[in-house]
């Protein structure tokens, strides 16, 4: 049958392909002049006129997979601090085993933690990833996960909290409580509106994992809130930011001269949450249900909890006797 073909150069390079349709050798021809012209981001065509450098890699990943999404800034930033180390203008072609191992030893000689070196390897894999679904790179090199300790799970103690909440200012001081009642993300507790609260629960919408999810109210948790609106109306001060709070927590920790206990973070009320659900009885599967926990692994950290609270049924069962 007729055949119709595709004759076009780029890069000095001759690209020539048999098309069964003229349709088919139209749209073909239009992709390839599209790679010519440098505007095509996923053309099957000869690796050999492929050049990408890891500068146009982190755009074209940022805007296919990051932009608009609350990871955009973070992801974007990890994106420019590989580039920094690897150089902007290296090819992703000639990202391989040895350039990876070269980056980790970069990473490390910078201080990097484990856990942070892990997440500028995830950033880069997304990024080789793209270019290798879309042909820019024959093959995706291996990569190696650095291994990382289990930090201790950091909570309150009452006392803690009690000495947080009377150093704390008023508006900060109802902050902490509604996190350490409900086990909010700090970002969750910030982007609280009125219309988000109901009778026994809240509701969480604006979440890390895009899920909205409901949690009951506690007493102390119901009191703080209905404070709050009685007050001023909207929750917190309008001058607000997620790194003033930050800040704050960080004076309250000088206060209470814990600066060296690096583990002594704002997240320590979502662990103090976790930790008193299960010493009050919970169950693993209810405690993910009340953080918002995708996937059960990621509660499984209090594990050892729940089998605390499993050896005291003995006690329990003592009392029954009484």
């Amino acid at each position: 049958g007729q055949r119709w073909q595709v004759d076009v150069y780029i890069n000095k390079n001759r690209v020539r392909e048999n098309c069964a349709t003229k349709a088919k050798a139209q749209a073909r021809e239009a992709e390839l002049l599209a790679v010519k012209a440098g505007n095509e981001e996923n053309p099957q065509a000869p690796q050999q006129y492929k050049k990408l450098t890891l500068s146009e890699l982190l755009e074209l990943t940022t805007a296919r997979y990051w932009t608009g999404t609350k990871s955009e800034v973070v992801q974007y930033k990890t994106g420019m601090q590989i580039i920094k180390l690897l150089g902007p203008s290296t090819l992703a072609a000639d990202i391989n085993l040895n350039t990876i191992d070269a980056f980790i030893s970069s990473c490390k000689t910078e201080g990097n933690a484990p856990a942070t070196i892990n997440r500028k390897i995830a950033v880069l894999q997304k990024m080789l990833r793209y270019a290798h679904e879309r042909g820019y790179i024959s093959s995706m090199p291996r990569f190696e996960r650095m291994k990382t300790r289990q930090g201790r799970i950091r909570y309150l103690s009452y006392e803690e909290e009690e000495q947080l909440l009377l150093l704390a200012d008023k508006d900060l001081a109802d902050f902490i409580l509604l996190a350490i009642e409900t086990g909010g993300r700090r970002s969750e507790i910030f982007k609280l509106k009125p219309q988000d609260i109901l009778d026994n629960k809240i509701i969480f919408s604006d979440t890390k994992n895009g899920k909205t999810r409901s949690v009951p109210l506690t007493r102390k948790a119901k009191g703080v809130l209905q404070r709050r609106l009685e007050s001023a109306g909207n929750l917190w001060p309008a001058q607000w930011t997620i790194d003033s709070i930050t800040q704050a927590w960080a004076k309250l920790r000088k206060q209470m001269k814990l600066e060296h206990d690096t583990d002594f973070v704002f997240h320590c009320t979502r662990h103090t949450c976790a930790t008193r659900l299960l010493r009050a009885g919970a169950s693993l599967r209810e405690v993910q249900h009340w953080l918002g926990h995708s996937n059960i692994t990621q509660t499984a950290i209090y594990a050892h909890l729940e089998e605390d609270a499993y050896y005291s049924l003995a006690e329990r069962l003592e009392e029954v006797r009484k």
